[in-house]
């Protein structure tokens, strides 16, 4: 266990990886979302590749706490939904 642990740590200091701080993943969300013009559409697939350190669980928890203020709106259900931004 030692060594992989080891090999990991090696691994984020020659890629540049840093330990990413809580809630840093979610602030990179919003950040691509807010890059996006009001009455923009998109997909989680969409955030996925703007942010790939996020998994699918974040962008959605995310999503859901912009849409309870008002900020996006979901377009249709399950895999072909897509997202408005409607302020931020």
């Amino acid at each position: 266990m030692g060594v992989l642990v080891y090999a990991y740590r090696e691994l984020e200091e020659r890629t540049g990886e840093l330990i990413t701080a809580p809630g840093a993943k979610s602030r990179t969300v919003r950040s691509a979302i807010e890059t996006l013009h009001p009455g923009q559409t998109f997909t989680i697939a969409d955030l996925e590749r703007a942010c790939p350190t996020a998994n699918r669980a974040t962008i959605r928890r995310v999503l859901g706490e912009l849409r309870e203020q008002g900020q996006v709106e979901c377009l249709g259900k399950g895999r072909s939904a897509q997202w408005r931004k409607t302020q931020m």
